[in-house]
């Protein structure tokens, strides 16, 4: 793959969110054009699988859909011309599986998929059998076609280097900056004077998600950068160039605000950057310590600069100082009560759960307010699915660092670091149960797969 094709799918994607949020934001009809994207998009994907046997191209744009949307939806408001093209592309990946007759190829962490979706079949059973049959067809179609496609791509995408998955986070990291802060520029209607209103009160939302989702799909990418220092081995270029774009990534984040991404995403710089201190040491190489640490200094520098500049128009550091001092760690910022409640209502079924969609159906009623999530990844599972989806849901975590600790390599030290940011922030929030969220670790864990494999996999 072309690396110019990563550019042209995440331009044409952004560009087609850009619209539809600009026709949104100025309360115009945005369903055509979005519709006619989706349907064009779709075929084109289609017409790919139809003529061309490896799919790295088309998991790769399949890695951008979910972000294309400048609205949000849910399971019972899901656009027409998505389900269209969910039914094109099919009918791409059915003429693909016969004309090339791909070799099946199962993911080492399949099973482990397979318990989790059984679970998730069986949530809520224990409750109103209206409503278990209600959500019982929408379930059904969304696990049977996350395995489906972990199945097919596992088996008709071709071996991708690992350098090649980096750079594609990379894009995808740029992307999503873009949208943040095109969000921004598009609320305060193209002034400078209400980027000040935009970003204080109303905070970032691109439509797919708030700021909360934006920075959790940053933190996928955050450390990616850094692998590049061990690609390039050690060049000055890479020491400078690779912590300025980790560092930049964060202050994004910073911008968009979510303090648990902050806090996780600071957590994961500090021990990658104590990782590679103590590695130049080992390997007595000191003055790669100095380009190293002297990128991120340089740039912490510049941007202070910039801010006291704008300090006018924009307080930034009083602002940031205001909402992080509203953190009570006492309440655990106000889940506490969430996670009570949740465990509370879990009691009554425990072994089943309430059901995947009952945090919308029945909401979770606390002091603070009502609530669709748990906000906790684990306590979600167990309120959704009971005990039976807890079990399943820690089983497929273990396996998926167990089988990249086995066998070490400075590849699986990265992919471990790249899942485990956004996997730590789901202690406190939602992330498994966010669909951006699990089509973006499908993909990775598909183009990945060679490193699952019994044998050290160095690219």
């Amino acid at each position: 793959m072309k690396r110019i094709t990563h550019f042209i799918i995440a331009g044409v994607t952004f560009l087609v969110w850009l619209i539809c949020y600009i026709l949104i934001h100025f309360n115009l009809n945005y369903q055509i054009f979005e519709g006619i994207c989706l349907i064009l998009i779709s075929i084109a994907l289609c017409l790919h699988l139809c003529l061309i046997k490896n799919t790295l191209n088309v998991i790769v744009a399949i890695l951008y859909i979910p972000f294309i949307f400048a609205h949000p939806f849910d399971v019972y408001t899901i656009p027409i011309p998505l389900i269209v093209g969910g039914i094109v592309l099919g009918i791409g990946v059915i003429v693909n599986a016969i004309r090339f007759k791909p070799k099946l190829k199962l993911h080492r962490l399949f099973l482990s998929f397979c318990l989790i979706c059984g679970a998730l079949l069986l949530s809520g059973i224990g409750t109103s059998l209206i409503d278990y049959l209600k959500s019982l067809p929408m379930i059904l179609i969304i696990c049977l076609a996350f395995l489906a496609l972990i199945i097919f791509f596992c088996s008709t995408v071709e071996k991708v280097n690992f350098e090649k998955i980096i750079f594609m986070l990379c894009i995808f990291s740029i992307f999503l900056q873009l949208q943040g802060y095109a969000a921004i520029f598009v609320s305060a209607d193209a002034k400078f004077s209400l980027i000040k209103e935009t970003m204080y009160k109303s905070r970032v939302f691109v439509g797919w998600g708030i700021c909360n989702n934006l920075d959790l799909m940053l933190l996928f990418t955050l450390l990616a950068p850094l692998y590049y220092i061990f690609y390039f081995k050690f060049s000055v270029k890479s020491l400078i160039l690779a912590p300025l774009c980790t560092t930049i990534t964060f202050c994004s984040m910073t911008i968009f605000m979510s303090r648990g991404s902050l806090m996780v995403g600071l957590f994961g710089i500090v021990l990658a950057y104590i990782f590679f201190i103590i590695y130049f040491i080992y390997k007595k190489m000191p003055k790669k310590i100095i380009y190293f640490l002297s990128s991120t200094l340089g740039f912490i520098i510049i941007i202070c600069i910039f801010t006291l500049a704008i300090k006018k128009y924009i307080d930034l550091p009083n602002y940031l100082k205001t909402y992080l001092s509203k953190i009570d760690f006492s309440k655990l910022n106000g889940r506490k009560a969430i996670y009570l409640k949740c465990l509370n209502d879990a009691k009554e079924h425990l072994i089943f759960g309430r059901g995947l969609l009952a945090g919308f159906v029945y909401r979770i009623d606390v002091a603070e307010g009502n609530y669709q999530w748990c906000h906790s990844t684990l306590l979600q599972s167990l309120y959704s699915a009971g005990l039976v989806g807890l079990v399943a849901m820690l089983i497929h975590l273990f396996f998926k660092y167990f089988y990249l600790l086995k066998n070490f390599s400075i590849e699986k030290l990265f992919l471990i670091m790249i899942m485990l940011l956004p996997g730590l922030y789901g202690l406190f929030d939602v992330s498994y149960f966010f669909i951006n969220f699990m089509i973006v670790l499908i993909v990775i864990l598909v183009l990945t797969q060679d490193l699952y494999d019994k044998k050290v996999v160095n690219n």
